[in-house]
């Protein structure tokens, strides 16, 4: 990354930045902060892993900015130099954040469901030790040491 005079960053030609967003530490927050400093045309359009990886290079390559819930891997996979950032949270309020939305939000994806009905009916302890629940466990350090927590049952 270079500075222009007025101190701002600016990505060099060769660098792309890549938006590691762990869930529940105000990520779509950070998203749409970056997002508004980028083209549109400039922004990877699906911020899914799964969709990400199936993207070829070239495919990649015309996009400055990819943000999504993507592990550190991210990094080997862009075709430019990866500029990484994310956002960190408190571990203990992450989960209960993490716990509380789950009973809650909309799931689109079948095998969340599963984990959303026992966020619904465990309590906070018991949903933390339940081995098919994947995600809660150090989410934010498998995702910073490039290890995709969530791809083993959930996959994104």
């Amino acid at each position: 990354m270079i500075s222009d005079r007025t101190g701002n960053y600016r990505l060099r030609d060769d660098e792309q930045m890549c938006f590691i967003h762990i869930p529940k530490t105000a990520g779509t927050t950070m998203s749409a902060i970056l997002e508004s400093r980028f083209a549109h045309q400039n922004i990877c359009p699906t911020p899914y892993w799964r969709k990400l990886r199936q993207m070829s290079p070239e495919e990649m390559k015309p996009y400055q900015l990819f943000r999504g819930h993507f592990p550190y891997d991210v990094a080997g996979l862009v075709p430019g130099k990866a500029v990484c950032i994310t956002m960190l949270r408190d571990p203990i309020e992450r989960v209960i954040s993490a716990y509380e939305f789950m009973k809650t939000c909309i799931i689109v994806n079948p095998p969340a469901r599963k984990v959303q009905e026992k966020a619904r009916t465990l309590s906070l302890k018991d949903y933390v030790r339940d081995p098919e629940v994947n995600g809660v466990i150090n989410a934010q350090t498998r995702m910073v040491a490039g290890r995709d927590c969530q791809s083993r049952k959930i996959d994104q």
